[in-house]
């Protein structure tokens, strides 16, 4: 993840486990204290026997002032309902 003036750079990969579904959701704040995100992306990977990775590579635009932080939620679906996994906050240095 990169954080410029004016937008987030976002790249990196999902995997799936053999059986089901991984999701990573990306969630871009421009303030500390205000919890709704001003973007959401997701990017998903699926199975189907075998597992499979989802490469992704795109660009959040924010505006003037750029992104606070970025939350990333990993979530997996085996049986047919998505499931928290794990979730993690990456922050823009140069806003703290």
């Amino acid at each position: 993840m990169t954080f410029h003036n004016r937008d987030v750079v976002v790249q990196g990969s999902v995997k799936s486990h053999t059986t089901g579904c991984a999701q990573a959701k990306f969630e871009v704040f421009l303030d500390f204290p205000d919890e709704t995100p001003v973007k959401t992306e997701t990017r998903t990977a699926c199975g189907r026997g075998t597992g499979t990775s989802t490469d992704y590579h795109f660009t959040v635009g924010i505006g003037s002032g750029g992104a606070s932080h970025v939350r990333v939620t990993l979530l997996e679906n085996t049986t047919g309902t998505w499931r928290f996994v794990k979730s993690e906050a990456l922050l823009n240095s140069d806003r703290l």
